[in-house]
């Protein structure tokens, strides 16, 4: 039902996927309030249509910048016009732990689903253009990185090896897609930084939606 409203009337599917967003997630979005402040350098790895990258947005201020990736081409349309902000530059890409190109497994039911490795379900794949967040970023300070991407946050981490070790960023990193990145995503930050500490938020009574903080 959701993805039919959000392909076929998308103007009724955006308020309330606002509104479940604010309720569903209300715990994580006071985390990052608390966390995230004026003037800070943020990246949101898995922005989608832009609710959480708004939020950052308004957070970091006139001083501060959002730079948000989506590989989805539908969810990065509605990213660009949802979020014309001078604060956020949008990137149509892929992340992972190098530069160059990945396969894009498309959802057809779920538009928060799409992933970069094979599933058993029949789905289109596409090639889309993927960076490395250490090639992106450079040597520009980063303060804080959010990472929701379907089960890439491992690549991710590892593309972000020199960031985290020499400017140490606070991360908030989804750890639900497969159930050893409960321990596998710390051990991967860990091992690149083990000044960070880490603390495990569960979101749904199930373990699904699960954040690991890393500050």
């Amino acid at each position: 039902m959701a993805d039919k409203l959000y392909t076929y009337a998308f103007p009724l599917y955006y308020p309330m996927y606002v509104f479940y967003k604010n309720i569903h997630d209300s715990d994580e979005m006071e985390i990052i309030r608390h966390h995230v402040k004026s003037g800070f350098t943020v990246i949101d790895l898995g922005a989608n249509i832009g609710v959480i990258t708004r939020l950052l947005a308004g957070l970091v201020g006139q001083t501060g910048h959002v730079h948000a990736f989506e590989p989805d081409l539908r969810n990065f349309a509605h990213l660009s016009r949802l979020t014309d902000l001078p604060n956020v530059k949008i990137n149509h890409v892929a992340i992972g732990d190098k530069d160059g190109t990945v396969d894009l497994y498309v959802s057809e039911d779920m538009n928060v689903d799409h992933r970069t490795y094979p599933v058993d379900e029949k789905r289109k794949k596409i090639s889309v253009e993927c960076f490395a967040v250490d090639s992106y970023i450079k040597d520009k300070p980063v303060d804080f990185i959010k990472m929701d991407i379907e089960g890439s946050e491992t690549e991710a981490l590892k593309g972000a090896a020199k960031l985290l070790r020499t400017v140490r960023p606070r991360l908030a990193i989804a750890a639900y897609h497969f159930a050893p990145d409960l321990w596998r995503l710390a051990d991967v930050v860990r091992g690149l930084n083990p000044s960070y500490k880490f603390y495990l938020r569960h979101y749904s009574e199930t373990g699904l939606e699960s954040v690991i903080y890393a500050l």
